[in-house]
């Protein structure tokens, strides 16, 4: 393959990582092509942190504004309901934990999610930018880079150039695949992101495929817990939806579907779990699994767990209101 055929790889697939609605902030080098690859139905606010905010793909050779470029300098564009700020807004913005996404090159990372992209000892370099507060600024960190530079690996055990920042990192996408940094160390993955190599205890759940699914079909689900309560599980089994007796669980929980039974892992249980999900509405966020648990959806994992913690609460009262007045 040839460079410009790694790099538009490597672009495509960062974009897969995006989610409708996210703010996202891009370095330079690869990272400036990720918008041409966007999926479509994806659409993100692209900030760069020298003022622009709804930046949009390259524009075409002849209709580039020379005011408008974007990090690396190069022609940009601006969307239809973007605008312009000064530094220091661009960066109270960064700051303030409201990118949900930054991408960026790297020079080097290492398995503990360290990152060094600014500077060669001796060499001539871009400079820092505004990589050091990106990186402890944004939700997710993702690194997009080819795997090696004149053959010499740049995914390393321990970084050897001046650090950016430390254990910062949450992704590494090269050419070769996708890489999780997780505190145990560096997890593997395929374009779909089935791990491919990892140690045992950090292997995903085998019911990976619904949830992979799931954040798929229900892009304002940032977080999915699947979990096998007591009481909820036993209401699974009646074969009749949940009631809802509590003025809490009405107003918070609305309405609980019942997902039909399936052996855990398989295929079929993934389609029935992604049937229900796309057949609800987004106020639906919590699901009972016949003869298997529970699945909730929601923007925070502590919303995941109050949703959780309320439907086994439900599920307790409704047991009991069964077997006292059966």
């Amino acid at each position: 393959m040839d460079k410009n055929e790694i790099k538009s790889i490597i672009a495509a697939r960062v974009a897969k990582e995006l989610k409708d609605g996210d703010v996202v902030n891009l370095g330079i080098g690869i990272p400036t092509l990720v918008p041409n690859y966007l999926p479509k139905g994806v659409n993100v606010m692209l900030h760069a942190e020298l003022g622009c905010v709804g930046a949009g793909p390259k524009p075409e050779m002849g209709s580039e504004d020379p005011c408008v470029v974007d990090a690396g300098g190069q022609p940009a564009s601006c969307m239809s309901g973007g605008s312009f700020v000064d530094s220091a807004t661009s960066f109270c913005i960064i700051r303030g934990g409201h990118v949900d996404a930054t991408i960026l090159g790297c020079l080097e990372c290492d398995e503990e999610g360290n990152m060094a992209n600014w500077i060669i000892p001796g060499k001539k370099c871009p400079g820092m930018g505004g990589a050091m507060d990106l990186v402890v600024g944004a939700k997710k960190v993702i690194v997009a880079m080819e795997h090696t530079a004149k053959g010499k690996h740049k995914i390393l055990k321990k970084c050897r150039l001046p650090l950016t920042a430390m254990k910062c990192v949450d992704m590494i996408i090269t050419e070769q695949g996708v890489i999780k940094v997780t505190p145990e160390g560096l997890v593997l993955c395929d374009e779909n992101g089935t791990v491919l190599d990892a140690p045992p205890h950090l292997r995903p759940s085998k019911e990976s495929a619904f949830h992979l699914g799931i954040y798929r079909i229900r892009p304002s689900a940032q977080y999915v817990l699947h979990a096998h309560p007591v009481f909820s599980t036993i209401w699974s089994m009646q074969n009749q939806e949940l009631p809802l007796y509590t003025e809490s669980a009405k107003l918070k929980l609305v309405h609980v579907p019942l997902i039909p039974d399936g052996q855990p892992g398989s295929v079929d249980l993934a389609e029935k779990v992604l049937t229900a999900v796309s057949h609800t509405s987004e106020d639906t966020t919590a699901f009972l699994m016949e003869a298997h648990g529970v699945l909730i959806l929601g923007e925070t994992m502590e919303n995941c767990f109050h949703q959780a913690e309320l439907l086994e609460d439900s599920a307790k009262i409704a047991v009991f209101q069964k077997l006292l007045h059966p």
